[in-house]
C-alpha cells in the first residue's frame, strides 16, 4: 500500500493510513501492529493507526520516498504468527521559500 504526505505536515498524532490484519480465529485474534522503523512515524499497536511522530519529513533530505516496514502479529496463536509488508510513503515537495 501507499500514501501520500506533504513535506511541512506538522500534525502529530493525526491518523494518516490504517492497516489492518486478521488471523485465523477471526474476533478472537488479539492482532499487534508495529513498524520496524519509527524515525518519522508511529503506529497504534491495537488500532494499526500510522501516524507522525513530529515534523514531516524534509523533502530535501530523504527524497520523494520512504519505505517503511510494518508487522502484524497474532499474540494469542500459541505460534505467534508474525507477518511483515513494505509499503511506501511518498513525500510531497512545498515550496521552502515563500
Amino acid at each position: 500500500f501507499t500514501f501520500e504526505l506533504f513535506e511541512n505536515e506538522t500534525i502529530s498524532n493525526r491518523s494518516l493510513y490504517r492497516v489492518n490484519a486478521t488471523g485465523n480465529d477471526g474476533p478472537l485474534d488479539v492482532i499487534t501492529y508495529s513498524l520496524q522503523d519509527k524515525t518519522y512515524f508511529d503506529i497504534s499497536p491495537v488500532t494499526g493507526e500510522i501516524s507522525l511522530k513530529g515534523n514531516a519529513p524534509d523533502y530535501e533530505k530523504v527524497g520523494n520516498q520512504i519505505i517503511q516496514t510494518v508487522c502484524a502479529e497474532d499474540t494469542q496463536n500459541p505460534t505467534k504468527r508474525k507477518v511483515c509488508q513494505n509499503f511506501t510513503i511518498t513525500l510531497k515537495d512545498v515550496n521552502d521559500v515563500t
